[in-house]
């Protein structure tokens, strides 16, 4: 669904507070979160930069294969985890705190529906970019190394 997408993009980067961010559903029924489909799924030199071991048992459900009562949980805990500070507009919904947004989703409202399928959209990106390599942690490795200042 992403490829051309991700053929144009040279890379995602995702700082930390994105790696715990709930992506799908485990094969135990727990939510996943990205750092979870990263330890999972990604090849060998992505987990590596992400310092993510491998997963023993418990796989990270594709995200094209969760039923949508899978992707309501994954939307509300996504929500659960958002400032609640914060309000989204819609044309024509008007503005909803995360509370309010919960129970959109829990009622199956027309906006929790489009809640639901921005989160299944958006988790479709990322497991396609990270399954194909194209991920990696927002503070590069050379952040931390110095050069000296060369005057001439």
């Amino acid at each position: 669904m992403f490829a051309d997408v991700l053929k144009h993009m040279q890379v995602v980067e995702l700082d930390a507070s994105e790696l715990d961010q709930p992506i799908s559903i485990t094969s135990k029924g727990a939510v996943a979160t990205v750092r979870d489909l990263i330890a999972d799924t990604a090849p060998a030199s992505v987990r590596s930069m992400f310092g993510a071991a491998d997963v023993a048992g418990d796989h990270v459900q594709p995200v094209s294969k969760l039923d949508p009562a899978a992707l309501r949980i994954v939307a509300t805990e996504t929500l659960r985890k958002s400032d609640p500070k914060h309000r989204v507009a819609a044309i024509g919904f008007g503005s909803y705190t995360p509370q309010e947004l919960i129970k959109e989703v829990e009622s199956g409202t027309l906006m929790g529906a489009r809640i639901v399928d921005a989160v299944r959209l958006s988790g479709l990106l990322v497991e396609q970019a990270i399954a194909s390599g194209k991920v990696r942690p927002r503070k590069n490795i050379y952040d931390k190394l110095h050069v000296p200042d060369f005057e001439f």
